[in-house]
């Protein structure tokens, strides 16, 4: 237990204070953290509630489920903006949908993660077949990926894991994982969530 040598010092807060309005079908809401008070579509944190909790979770496995609308898509990207910084060089995550289109320019996954992280601390992406978001003073990477594969044909079986086998990285997650058919593909893209940027490794 501490004690304060001077019982007139006050400890220090760990995190500004929180303040938030609630929106309803005729006012927005708003959000204030310490005195400032986060502009729409320009300051992201998570919503209350799933957000809140998915983006505070530090299991290596995290599954989420929830209505159309509840958030699970920005979700993915706010966690992945957890590890960017100077502390973790190298930070390196991998978004994947199963269908090809779904990863592509023009996708709603695209355009969101251009929302929340192409606008994020000077990042630039590319629009690629796979979009691809770096920090360069970090030396970190998200990219945007697909598992288009059938698992059950030999031929793309292979295909997939050598595809797969060269996307390791620290932070992975899967867009509408329940269309992913078979275990060994999920089970596959599980022993690619590595780290050697100081983060816990986290799908």
């Amino acid at each position: 237990m501490f004690r304060l040598r001077n019982k007139d010092a006050k400890f220090p807060e760990l995190y500004p204070k929180v303040d938030r309005k609630d929106p309803t079908t005729k006012d927005k809401g708003w959000d204030k953290v310490g005195d400032f008070t986060l502009r729409d579509k320009t300051d992201f944190m998570p919503q209350k509630g799933l957000q809140e909790k998915f983006c505070a979770s530090e299991c290596n496995l995290i599954f989420i489920g929830g209505a159309a609308t509840s958030g699970k898509t920005y979700s993915m990207f706010l966690k992945y903006l957890n590890g960017l910084g100077e502390n973790h060089i190298g930070y390196t995550g991998r978004i994947i949908s199963v269908r090809l289109q779904d990863s592509k320019k023009g996708s709603s996954i695209f355009r969101d993660a251009v929302e929340v992280c192409g606008n994020f601390a000077g990042c630039e992406y590319n629009s690629s077949d796979y979009p691809t978001f770096t920090w360069k003073q970090w030396n970190a990477s998200l990219q945007l990926i697909h598992a288009n594969f059938n698992a059950d044909n030999p031929s793309e079986w292979d295909e997939f894991r050598d595809f797969i086998k060269k996307q390791q990285a620290s932070y992975i997650a899967i867009d509408e994982a329940t269309e992913i058919k078979q275990f060994k593909m999920f089970n596959y893209i599980f022993s690619r969530n590595r780290d050697s940027s100081g983060m816990t490794p986290c799908m």
